[in-house]
């Protein structure tokens, strides 16, 4: 310990016992623990449930190859909790399923500055995907209302953000990514973080000085005349820096509560699944929000998506990689696209994405969340007239009237549908789709097919939408068209 303080101590040592010291410090924390849970009566044992959960995932706490000092060895430390309360584990869990979500949601936890404890809530959801499907519902079902809220406010925040203050954002990031060494390969921690964080703290460490330089008085001693424009300039700075340091935390926050989302579908894919229609026109937005892209690049969107596809639809897992890169350059406009880092710049092929699809569906529609996660793609790929014959497939078998699907996706699927009738290529085999579909419609979704039975260029689209508006259950019913 002494070396640690001699001038010429190597910095590498000293971190390598800090971190020494510090793993033996969690592994004291953790024996307390232990003891207090062992002399615990069972109305005590579950405030200590969230808070041991966090503390057995601190990253100095798990194995490594060889052990060193301050790891834990042998088992992992949450075994050990959970073989202590032996067969109270799941009642104890279940019924700390608010208090941990809370937990693992505050700046405590995945929110916190610190880099251990945020990867230490990750994992601890991460474990629960061990425990048996009613704990793991309950942890996430409380969980994901404390995601959707911040993460809309967060997504509005960045929405609303001026071009200049992108402009300044994308510069910034550009010129921090260019300072920092190894800032532009985007490697470091998990996902990328490492890099990221660098990038914004070098970004965040910019816009504070020039904030401090243009609100800084003149010397007392003699006041200079100050240029009116001169003025103007440092007032516009100082106001982007401050905008872009807001613009920053938002990211931040969003990325982190992105992250929590992203572990938890891993943890809990059929919860997630549940929750996926409410979620899913937030989570649309996301890469097409500049300020996001300019910020951070985005890159965790990636996984996020990954991890969505593949507790949306189990057939979507084994291509869940092609088709979210495939989603998020659909979904982010322009010049986003090529902050990405998936090949923005590039054709997208989705001829071979989309006969990968159908043949992962092998003839059975896919659940509800994964259909509505996939029709940006579909969208997309009726412009394109190599994968037009596949997407129409897949809108073909996701019209049965007997499907679970809401309404919001049942009416872009009839747009979809609607916009092929112009082509005599493709029209009959859309029409029967239409009139597949058009029981399953709800009257508030009636008003696109009325308009093009009435208003469509060619009277074949007219003709094509009429048949389906007479397959339709309202109309059947009495519905009273619109004027």
């Amino acid at each position: 310990d002494g070396a640690a303080g001699e001038p010429d101590a190597d910095p590498a040592a000293a971190a390598a016992g800090a971190a020494i010291a510090h793993g033996r410090r969690l592994r004291a924390a953790l024996r307390a623990g232990m003891s207090r849970l062992r002399d615990a009566r069972c109305e005590e044992l579950p405030p200590l449930v969230p808070r041991l959960l966090l503390l057995c995932h601190q990253p100095a706490l798990l194995p490594r190859e060889p052990a060193g000092p301050g790891g834990c060895g042998g088992r992992r430390p949450w075994e050990e909790v959970a073989s202590a309360w032996g067969e109270a584990a799941e009642g104890l869990l279940r019924g700390a399923a608010d208090a941990v979500a809370e937990l693992v949601a505050s700046d405590k936890g995945a929110a916190s500055a610190s880099r251990d404890t945020r990867l230490a809530a990750l994992a601890s959801l991460g474990a629960l995907a061990a425990s048996p499907a009613e704990v793991r519902a309950a942890v996430t079902a409380a969980l994901l209302p404390r995601l959707e809220a911040p993460m809309r406010e967060a997504a509005d925040e960045l929405a609303a953000a001026t071009p200049s203050e992108v402009h300044a954002l994308r510069s910034q990031r550009a010129a921090a990514a260019s300072s920092t060494p190894g800032g532009g390969g985007g490697g470091g921690g998990a996902n990328g973080r490492g890099a990221d964080e660098d990038v914004e703290a070098a970004i965040r460490a910019t816009f504070a000085r020039r904030a401090a330089e243009a609100g800084k008085p003149a010397a007392a001693e003699k006041k200079p005349k100050v240029d009116k424009a001169e003025a103007q300039r440092q007032a516009v700075a100082a106001a982007e820096a401050e905008a872009c340091e807001r613009l920053g935390r938002r990211t931040t926050e969003l990325r982190r509560l992105g992250e929590l989302l992203s572990a938890a579908a891993d943890a809990a894919p059929a919860a997630v699944r549940g929750r996926l229609p409410q979620l899913l026109p937030l989570l649309v937005r996301l890469p097409a929000l500049p300020a996001l892209r300019a910020a951070d690049g985005g890159g965790w969107l990636e996984a996020l998506f990954e991890s969505l596809l593949a507790c949306a639809a189990a057939p979507l897992h084994a291509v869940r990689a092609p088709v979210a890169r495939a989603l998020l350059r659909v979904l982010a406009p322009g010049d986003a696209a090529g902050e990405s880092g998936a090949g923005g710049s590039e054709p997208l092929a989705l001829a071979p994405l989309l006969e990968a699809l159908l043949g992962a569906c092998d003839g059975m529609p896919l659940p509800p969340a994964g259909y509505s996660l996939l029709l940006p793609l579909l969208e997309c790929a009726l412009a394109d007239r190599a994968a037009a014959a596949a997407s129409l497939s897949l809108l073909t078998l996701h019209a049965a009237p007997s499907l679970p699907l809401d309404q919001p996706a049942r009416r872009t699927s009839v747009r979809l549908l609607l916009s092929l009738l112009s082509s005599d290529r493709w029209r009959a085999d859309a029409a029967v789709a239409l009139e597949v579909l058009a029981p399953a419609l709800q009257p508030a979704s009636l008003p696109q097919l009325v308009r093009a039975a009435t208003a469509a260029e060619g009277p074949d689209e007219r003709c094509a939408a009429l048949s389906a508006l007479c397959h339709a259950a309202p109309l059947a019913e009495g519905w009273p068209p619109p004027d």
